[in-house]
């Protein structure tokens, strides 16, 4: 699969849990689709960046507790 720019060392730590992604201020334009790939992670923190939209698929993720996205230019 294609790796993503924004997590680009996934593949190299399949067997470590990734459980939190704080990627605040970094304008960040979008929320990369394969995060769907990451079983274990609870908290995504992706303020004050430049998301103007997202899949909402990413919500049906049963194991993510909390997405921040405060201070982006969602509507």
């Amino acid at each position: 699969p294609p790796r993503s720019t924004l997590f680009p060392y996934t593949t190299l730590f399949r067997s470590l849990p990734i459980t939190k992604i704080d990627v605040s201020n970094n304008e960040i334009v979008s929320i990369p689709s394969d995060i769907v790939n990451l079983p274990d992670i609870q908290l995504v923190r992706m303020k004050n960046n430049k998301v103007s939209s997202f899949n909402i698929s990413i919500l049906q993720l049963e194991q993510i507790k909390i997405i921040d996205l405060n201070k982006n230019c969602l509507s």
